[in-house]
């Protein structure tokens, strides 16, 4: 293998191949792919897409629901050294990234205006004997450091910025994480759809690492199978498990995407024996975790670098002192360096070496970071800066509440108002809720704090990362009553 491929990821998965052909690579109730075959099936879309002139210069978007397509297209991608993205709509409506060819699976529904290249059965088998057994017939990268993988943002603040990692900084990011990701032994169901970005992220790092991922969202399965580490959003992992416990516990949790409550994290300890929750980006990878797990009754949290350098630093740039708020900073050896097409954001967010995300947060006295709010994220009340983080705490400690998210109220006021929407369990009184929520704001915060217009509501809308989307939230607060503190009519 040349100097160039050293770090190309298709061919990093065609090594561990030949290593271990029969080992199993994704598993579900209906099919079983070792290494050897999903590297053959792989092969197959490469030979199909060359065939359509897919090349260096190319940018690949997919379009698919399917794991293995997913994956087959991410490593044909790789062995012809073209772009690789996922598509979603935003993609023509941004501009800024214009891929030269979509590739979409069968079961998914075409995005209008789109011209889609249909991938069918035939792409499985299209690679010839002599080319799967070398990985030599293919030109991969020109260089290590090419641009390959192009990622957006979650547009939690505004709208998703994109940023593109070449092949070696996957290849580097996957080796980081090796240490959940245990060769031979890790045995990896992801929550997360397989079109996102922490899915591919996980993926990738599993099979490079030699590890088997279980494609079921049913326990009963995944228990038979012996996974040992699931990934998800805290979100998604509790409506997952619903009422129900896993038992015996699986060993490891990770969450992401969002901010996990303590109320969740102890619900979750009931079938997993350990959570992680994890801090980390598009732009970084894996950077911190929080480590929880049960000593008794009691929920324990315990700080845990991983390869990243994480400060928090004042508005002097001097490192925070345990307990004292400041903003957020990190760097590592695979990092992005920039946006594309986006050079006032790159200016604010990649400064002196450092990708500063946006969060304000302190240390704990176990070496938690703890985050408290984001920078865009503060609310200005007519001066008074408000932490909706702390405020929708507060919210999702009544009982009842299973989600809550706090903004600016868009009718502008004097003196302006906070505005909060809630999603309530089935089995409890809205009004009551609605009260005891009001309740308890206004006196553990205070007048300034507590939210003017209290609705509840069905559905709280979300970003890619799962985090309620505050803009989002203000439009649909446009249109609804405006009678102070109670519940929406049924059916809103």
């Amino acid at each position: 293998m040349t100097a160039k491929n050293e770090f190309n990821i298709a061919m990093c998965f065609a090594r561990a191949a030949r290593s271990h052909p029969e080992l199993e690579a994704v598993v579900a109730a209906d099919l079983s792919l070792s290494y050897a075959k999903l590297w053959r099936i792989s092969c197959g879309f490469a030979v199909k897409m060359q065939a359509l002139s897919i090349d260096r210069s190319a940018t690949v978007a997919v379009h698919t629901t399917d794991m293995v397509v997913a994956i087959a297209t991410m490593f044909a991608a790789s062995l012809l050294g073209a772009r690789y993205v996922t598509l979603e709509q935003n993609l023509y409506t941004d501009g800024i990234i214009s891929p030269t060819h979509c590739l979409r699976s069968p079961e998914v529904e075409p995005l209008g205006g789109i011209d889609y290249l249909t991938i069918d059965a035939s792409w499985s088998l299209a690679a010839p004997l002599d080319i799967v057994a070398s990985e030599h017939h293919f030109p991969g990268n020109e260089n290590e450091s090419d641009p390959w993988w192009v990622l957006h943002t979650s547009g939690t603040t505004g709208r998703p910025k994109y940023l593109i990692i070449s092949q070696k900084a996957v290849y580097d990011r996957s080796m980081a994480v090796r240490g959940e990701f245990t060769p031979m032994v890790t045995r990896f169901c992801p929550l997360f759809p397989c079109f996102t970005r922490p899915f591919f992220v996980r993926a990738t790092a599993a099979l490079l690492n030699s590890c088997t991922i279980i494609d079921s969202v049913d326990i009963s399965f995944i228990q038979a199978q012996r996974v040992n580490l699931i990934c998800g959003s805290p979100r998604a992992t509790v409506e997952w498990l619903g009422n129900r416990t896993i038992s015996p516990r699986i060993p490891l949790l990770q969450v992401s995407g969002q901010k996990l409550s303590e109320a969740s994290a102890i619900k979750l300890l009931d079938s997993f024996e350990t959570v992680e929750d994890v801090y980390g980006s598009s732009e970084t990878n894996k950077s911190f975790v929080n480590e929880k797990q049960l000593q008794g009754d009691n929920l324990v949290t315990f700080g845990r670098p991983q390869d990243s350098e994480v400060e928090i630093i004042d508005e002097n740039g001097k490192r925070c002192a345990m307990g004292q708020k400041g903003t957020v900073r990190i760097r590592n050896g695979y990092m992005a360096n920039a946006y594309i097409a986006e050079p006032a954001a790159s200016a604010q967010a990649f400064r002196d070496g450092w990708f500063y995300p946006g969060d304000i947060g302190h240390w704990g006295p176990q070496g938690e970071l703890l985050i408290t709010a984001r920078i865009d994220d503060v609310i200005n009340l007519g001066g008074v800066k408000i932490d909706p983080f702390e405020v929708e705490a507060i919210l999702m400690s009544t009982h009842g509440v299973n989600a809550a998210v706090v903004f600016a109220d868009p009718i502008e006021m004097s003196p302006p108002r906070l505005v909060a929407m809630l999603m309530l369990s089935t089995n409890v009184s809205p009004d009551v809720c609605v009260a005891e929520a009001h309740s308890r704001c206004h006196s553990k915060l205070g007048e300034a704090m507590t939210p003017h217009m209290i609705y509840v509501v069905p559905h709280i809308p979300l970003n890619a990362d799962g985090n309620p989307n505050r803009s989002e939230c203000r439009n649909m607060a446009q249109t609804y009553d405006r009678t102070p503190n109670r519940t929406l009519p049924q059916g809103i």
